[in-house]
């Protein structure tokens, strides 16, 4: 894991009733919730949510003037792509509580997708979870063929350490918040 500067952490703190706000928006299977708490304690969506933030723009403080990053293609902190969600051009992408949302529908879209293949994960909720992860980064297609071909989740994302990463930062998160 990339190591989180003080700064980024008093940036996290300052938005975590915001990630707390969201992550109580959507259910989870009673499966999954169950085996995340013994790694992340009870926060254990909320933690995640903010291991992504601080992956993708160290909670907005890799963004450009505009709000942007990856070349204008991720907007705000959570780095919706445009070019797999276009639409979220048109809203408020630079609100926090609006970004940060649009992030968990995206992945509960991947988690929902990756669920129907639950065997490629021999049925483990916690390979399934990290499994959703990866694909916010490279796309649940591309974890769906890394599995049929016999490969970790991440060998498709950015530094094929993306689920790895993000798992470590958000224990790190709930250690220091």
């Amino acid at each position: 894991m990339g190591k989180v500067t003080p700064q980024e952490l008093k940036t996290a703190r300052g938005l975590l009733p915001v990630f707390q706000k969201v992550a109580a928006e959507i259910e989870w299977p009673e499966e999954l919730r169950q085996v995340l708490e013994l790694l992340l304690g009870p926060d254990w969506y909320v933690w995640t949510l903010m291991g992504i933030c601080s992956r993708e723009t160290r909670f907005g403080l890799l963004l450009d003037k505009n709000g942007t990053g990856d070349r204008g293609h991720g907007l705000g902190l959570m780095q919706i792509d445009d070019r797999s969600f276009p639409e979220f051009r048109h809203r408020n992408y630079r609100d926090p509580e609006t970004n940060i949302s649009m992030a968990g529908d995206v992945l509960k879209g991947k988690y929902d997708y990756l669920a129907d293949h639950f065997g490629l994960f021999a049925e483990d909720y916690a390979r399934l979870w990290w499994g959703a992860v990866a694909a916010y980064n490279c796309g649940e297609g591309n974890v769906r063929k890394a599995l049929e071909r016999g490969r970790g989740v991440d060998q498709y994302t950015t530094g094929k350490d993306y689920s790895a990463d993000v798992k470590g930062r958000a224990v790190y998160l709930a250690r220091e918040l």
